[in-house]
């Protein structure tokens, strides 16, 4: 089972790779100079081409037309005191999505579930609201069956 961030908002989100930093791209093969500019996530939305209707993630979401999701590739799990470089930029790569995602127009809320894949709709342990300006890296750390809103 893979650990997956989902998350649900009023607006449409990035989509795709976020945190790529590759130093060379020859062909079909990509050089980073180390672990630590791989990418951090790729953001895929509830959209189904096949059947062109989106998809709610998880009943725990409001009634949010535009979500997505990516397997946590780094986030540090909660508690977690001494974080790797890679951790590190996971986190402060969400921080700034999660920002980016409240400069649009008419965005007062965001979603987030902190789940294993397949088991999004199982009951949370932890559900917390904070206010956007209020907003700490380690609102972010990785906790299964976790839910955050945050405002602005």
């Amino acid at each position: 089972m893979s650990e997956y961030i989902y998350l649900a908002g009023s607006k449409p989100f990035l989509t795709g790779s976020i945190g790529d930093n590759p130093r060379k791209i020859v062909g079909d093969t990509i050089y980073y100079d180390s672990d630590v500019d791989l990418e951090s996530f790729y953001f895929e939305d509830n959209y189904d081409v096949e059947d062109d209707s989106r998809y709610p993630f998880s009943t725990h979401f409001s009634n949010y037309k535009f979500q997505v999701c990516s397997s946590d590739l780094h986030l540090p799990e909660e508690g977690t005191s001494r974080l790797s470089q890679r951790e590190k930029k996971a986190v402060n790569e969400l921080f700034s999505y999660i920002h980016r995602y409240f400069e649009q127009d008419e965005v007062n809320q965001l979603e987030i579930l902190y789940s294993l894949n397949s088991y999004e709709d199982e009951p949370l342990k932890t559900k917390k609201t904070i206010k956007l300006s209020e907003l700490k890296m380690e609102d972010l750390f990785y906790k299964h069956f976790k839910f955050l809103t945050i405002e602005r």
